[in-house]
């Protein structure tokens, strides 16, 4: 994971601090750390600038779910599932969390 941390700081570089894709890419490490906060603070940022974010969507629904605030993922997912229909991972975190 330290390896990655440094992957991360060196594309900072050339993405800057506040590209969407970096900041997606900072949660996923920090998900995997278990620092679902860090991780849900990342990811308000891209979905404040773009809603409909596919990936930070469903890795918010996943902290969610994880953090046990499975009507606050149902209602993201299927919000998502509205949009990106064929997406086979959102049908199946909507089973997950009980919907």
């Amino acid at each position: 994971m330290e390896d990655a941390k440094t992957l991360i700081d060196r594309l900072t570089q050339f993405k800057g601090e506040e590209s969407p894709y970096l900041l997606k890419l900072r949660a996923v490490w920090h998900m995997r750390e278990g620092d679902y906060a860090s991780a849900a603070f990342l990811l308000t940022s891209v979905l404040e600038k773009e809603k409909d974010d596919l990936e930070a969507g469903i890795n918010m629904a996943i902290i969610e779910i994880k953090t046990h605030r499975m009507d606050e993922a149902r209602k993201r997912l299927a919000a998502l599932r509205e949009i990106y229909q064929a997406n086979t991972l959102i049908a199946e975190l909507i089973r997950e969390t009980g919907g």
